[in-house]
C-alpha cells in the first residue's frame, strides 16, 4: 500500500519570491515602526515571527546546522524549566514572579536577535535590506526625538542641571542615542561613497553630496547633542567606549581607502569634527558639574580591588550601584550554574546582610548581565553570550570581505561593545525598546551565518537568499 504525505496548506507552499517580499515588508516595517509606537512594533515583529518559522520549515535541513539554532531553542527550554522548577518546588512563595520571568525571558536576548536573522536571511539580500532596515531603524530614532523635541526644555538642559529625554527614560537613551550616532557615523561615509559611484553625481552633482554631507552631520551633531541633555553619564561613556574600538578597528581595515575618500565624505567629517568640538566646548563647565559630586566615588572605586569591602563607598548613585554589584555576586556565587529563578531577584536584599548603602532601598541591580546569572546562572549566561561571540565571529569575516558586509560588521562590533558596556550599567535588556535594538542589529550577522549554510547547501532555492552577499 502506497503511503502518500499530506499535502501542504498553498499559502505554505506559495513560490520563494512571495516569502521574499514579507520578509522585506515586515523587517522594515520593524525597523521603522518599533522606535515610534510598541504596540505597531511588535505588531510587525509578529509577521517577522511568522517569516521565520515558514522560512524554517522549508529550508530546516540546512538551518539546524547552525549553532544559532540550537542556542535559541536551549535558551527557551532552559528557561521555561528553570522557572518552572522555581516556581512549584523551590519558591512557590513567589510562583506567580517566576511565572512572569518565564513568560518574559523566553522569548528575550537570544530569539529575537535569531528571529531577525532569519527574517534578514528570507530577504534573498540580507546584506542590502541589513543597510535598509538599519537606515530605516536610524530615521525612526531622528522622527522619534524631533516628535518629542522641545526647544526651550533642550536649551536648559544643555545649559544647566535639568534633563531632557526624550520621552525615550534616561536608561533607554543611554543605548538608543549611542546607537544612532554608531549609526551614522559608520552608515553615512559608506551611503556617500556609493552615491559619488553614480553618474548624476558627477561635476555639479557633486554639490548636492556635500550638502547631503553637511546634513548627515548636522544629524549626528543633533544626536550628540541629545545624548549631551539627557545628562546620562552611563550614556556618555557607552559612546566612548564603542568610539575606542570601532575608530581603530575602522582605520584598519579602510587603511587602503583613506587617501581615495570623496570629497562629500572629507567635508562632512571635517565638519562633523568641528560641529561636535564646538557643541563639547559650549557644554564643557556642564559636563564637569555632571561628574564632580560622584568624582570622589569613582576614584574609590578604581582603586578597590575585584571582592574588595565596599563599606567605604559613599552613598551616592555610584556608591549604591557598585554596592548592588558586589551583594549580587555575591549570591551568585552561592548558585554558580542554575541561579535563583525566572523571577527578579531583588528580594534577595531582604533575605541576606547588605551593604549599608543599600539600607531602605528596593531598586534592581543596575547590571544586565549581574541579572541574568542571577536568575539562570552560567547554564543560563552562558548560551547568550555565545550567540554574541558568534556574531562577532561573522562581523570578523564580514570586516576581512569589504563592500557592504564591511559597514554592517563594523557596526555590529560597535555596537555590541557599546551594548555589553551599557548593560554593566542598566537592567532593561527584557525590555521591547531595548530588544528590537540588538535584535535588528546583531541579528545582521545571524542572517550572514544563515545565508552562507544556504549557499553551501543543494537546491536552488537556497542560492537565492545569499544573492548579493557581497554587494
Amino acid at each position: 500500500m502506497t503511503r502518500t504525505l499530506p499535502r501542504l496548506p498553498a499559502w505554505f507552499a506559495r513560490p520563494e519570491d512571495s516569502l521574499q517580499c514579507w520578509a522585506v515588508g515586515s523587517v522594515y516595517a520593524m525597523a521603522f515602526f518599533s522606535p515610534l509606537s510598541t504596540s505597531l512594533g511588535q505588531l510587525a515583529h509578529a509577521f517577522v515571527l511568522v517569516v521565520a518559522l515558514v522560512f524554517f520549515a522549508r529550508h530546516w535541513q540546512v538551518l539546524i546546522r547552525s549553532p544559532l539554532i540550537w542556542l535559541a531553542l536551549f535558551f527557551i527550554i532552559y528557561v521555561i524549566t528553570r522557572g518552572s522548577i522555581a516556581a512549584i518546588y523551590e519558591r512557590p512563595d513567589l510562583a506567580a514572579e517566576q511565572w512572569d520571568g518565564v513568560r518574559t525571558w523566553h522569548k528575550t536576548a537570544i530569539v529575537p536577535i535569531i528571529l531577525l536573522g532569519m527574517g534578514l536571511a528570507a530577504t534573498g539580500n540580507w546584506t542590502r535590506h541589513s543597510l535598509g532596515a538599519l537606515f530605516a531603524l536610524l530615521v525612526a530614532v531622528g522622527l522619534n526625538l524631533l516628535v518629542n523635541f522641545s526647544p526651550d526644555e533642550f536649551l536648559a538642559a544643555l545649559q544647566g542641571p535639568t534633563r531632557f529625554e526624550f520621552d525615550l527614560g534616561f536608561r533607554v537613551s543611554a543605548i538608543t542615542l549611542p546607537t544612532a550616532i554608531l549609526g551614522v557615523l559608520v552608515l553615512s561615509p559608506y551611503l556617500l561613497a556609493r552615491l559619488a559611484e553614480q553618474s548624476r553625481f558627477q561635476g555639479w552633482g557633486r554639490l548636492w553630496l556635500v550638502m547631503l554631507g553637511g546634513l548627515l552631520s548636522l544629524a549626528a551633531m543633533g544626536m550628540v547633542a541629545a545624548l549631551l541633555a539627557t545628562k546620562s553619564r552611563n550614556g556618555w561613556l557607552t559612546l566612548l567606549v564603542a568610539l575606542a574600538v570601532m575608530v581603530p578597528l575602522a582605520l584598519w581595515y579602510y587603511r587602503a581607502q583613506l587617501l581615495y575618500f570623496n570629497r562629500a565624505a572629507i567635508t562632512s567629517v571635517l565638519l562633523l569634527v568641528m560641529l561636535i568640538g564646538g557643541l563639547l566646548y559650549y557644554n564643557w563647565e556642564v559636563i564637569e558639574q555632571r561628574w564632580r559630586p560622584v568624582a570622589a566615588t569613582i576614584t574609590q572605586v578604581v582603586a578597590l580591588p575585584f571582592g574588595g569591602d565596599v563599606d567605604s563607598l559613599k552613598r551616592d548613585s555610584v556608591g549604591v550601584r557598585v554596592a548592588y554589584w558586589a551583594f549580587g555576586w555575591e549570591r551568585f556565587k552561592e548558585r554558580l550554574w542554575f541561579g535563583y529563578g525566572a523571577a527578579d531577584q531583588r528580594h534577595l536584599t531582604d533575605e541576606y546582610p547588605i551593604p549599608h548603602q543599600l539600607k531602605n532601598r528596593g531598586d534592581t541591580y543596575h547590571n544586565s548581565h549581574l541579572d541574568i546569572l542571577l536568575r539562570f546562572g552560567l547554564a543560563g549566561y552562558i548560551p547568550v553570550l555565545l550567540v554574541v561571540v558568534l556574531a562577532l565571529h561573522e562581523a570578523r569575516r564580514n570586516l576581512v570581505q569589504g563592500g557592504a558586509g564591511r559597514v554592517l560588521g563594523l557596526y555590529v562590533v560597535g555596537f555590541t561593545v557599546a551594548l555589553a558596556f551599557w548593560a554593566m550599567n542598566a537592567q532593561i535588556m527584557h525590555r521591547f525598546d531595548v530588544s528590537q535594538l540588538y535584535s535588528i542589529i546583531i541579528g545582521t550577522m545571524c542572517a550572514g551565518q544563515f545565508a552562507r549554510l544556504l549557499s553551501s547547501g543543494s537546491g536552488a532555492n537556497e542560492i537565492n537568499y545569499v544573492k548579493g552577499h557581497h554587494s
